[in-house]
């Protein structure tokens, strides 16, 4: 690629488009796979989180307001050296269906994306399978290829030869982020999350920072699409502690976890190292979502932009991922 081309296509990737994926592994109108996108860079001037306050650009008397300014930070296209990138949630897509969900896979990037759902499955569990000389496309592929009920009597088996209290095994990733073992197969059915993303992410041709090199200088800005593993809980913790902040069942969806989203959306418009930057019809719809799917997909855009900021070869990846169990950015 000549120098000119190269230059160009930086220039491109260094404006990639954004998105938070909240999974469902068998998504519904009930339990749809929720996409929150969004840019990094400049806001157009509007409603934004605080502190904890909405600081609402309005004014009296039909007066064309001011320029909001957070933290010192101006709410247009540029920002005082230093200050901190300022992250804008554009939207949130609901895919009830798998049709949906393949669709949003196939656009033309650029754009990277986290993904709350695992991208690999516990080395002891493949040794035990004699997978564990196959690369991730093709354990993923061996694993899209059996139902459902072939996969939770061999993890069963699996589990029935372990002693008691070690019947799961998790991956290396898994344990610094407090996340769940990617073999579950309920409360949370993490591995069928696994079955049904991680196939289709990878048949959709997106790349993977941490199991292979991505040099963006030598990519067609429109067909690069990067997928990071998320753990949105990890960072909701950094923020509130392990306060629960949502509920499936409508019996347990309670104030006390309502204040807590709300601890975690101002938490968001804090964070050093950028700044979310929310409306407040954004802010309702965070904190009436008491399952927390909007929140979580959100919190997942979040991930996606510390990625970003980090930047090629590597998008946040550290060095040595394990191929097999692969990497949580969180």
């Amino acid at each position: 690629m000549p120098d000119h081309e190269r230059e160009s296509a930086l220039t491109v990737f260094r404006a990639l488009d954004l998105c938070g994926v909240d999974f469902s592994s068998a998504p519904s109108r009930r339990k749809p796979i929720l996409i929150a996108e969004g840019t990094l860079g400049g806001v157009p001037p509007g409603p934004v989180v605080a502190d904890g306050l909405l600081a609402l650009d309005t004014a009296p008397g039909g007066v064309a307001p001011a320029p909001v300014v957070v933290d010192g930070v101006p709410a247009g296209d540029t920002a005082p050296e230093g200050a901190r990138p300022q992250l804008a949630w554009r939207g949130l897509t609901a895919c009830n269906d798998w049709q949906g969900f393949e669709h949003f896979l196939r656009r033309p990037g650029p754009r990277l994306g986290a993904f709350d759902l695992p991208f690999g499955l516990p080395r002891t569990l493949l040794r035990a399978w004699g997978w564990e000389h196959l690369d991730h496309r093709a354990v993923s592929n061996n694993f899209a290829g059996e139902d459902r009920a072939f996969w939770i009597a061999r993890l069963k088996a699996f589990c029935a030869a372990r002693p008691a209290g070690q019947k799961f095994t998790h991956r290396a990733c898994d344990l610094p982020v407090g996340s769940s073992p990617s073999m579950k197969w309920v409360n949370p059915p993490v591995v069928f999350m696994y079955r049904e993303g991680f196939s289709r992410i990878l048949e959709a041709g997106w790349r993977l920072p941490g199991f292979e090199t991505v040099d963006v200088a030598f990519e067609l800005p429109h067909m690069l699409r990067l997928a990071v593993e998320a753990y949105p809980g990890a960072l909701a913790r950094s923020l509130v502690g392990r306060a629960s902040y949502k509920a499936d069942d409508a019996m347990r969806q309670n104030d006390a976890r309502l204040q807590t989203r709300q601890r975690i959306v101002e938490g968001l418009a804090t964070l050093p190292d950028l700044q979310l930057r929310l409306d407040a019809v954004q802010v309702q719809a965070l904190l009436d979502d008491a399952r927390g799917d909007t929140l979580d997909a959100v919190l997942c855009l979040v991930i996606a932009a510390r990625c970003a900021l980090q930047g090629p070869p590597r998008w946040g990846a550290p060095e040595g991922v394990d191929p097999l169990e692969g990497w949580i950015a969180a």
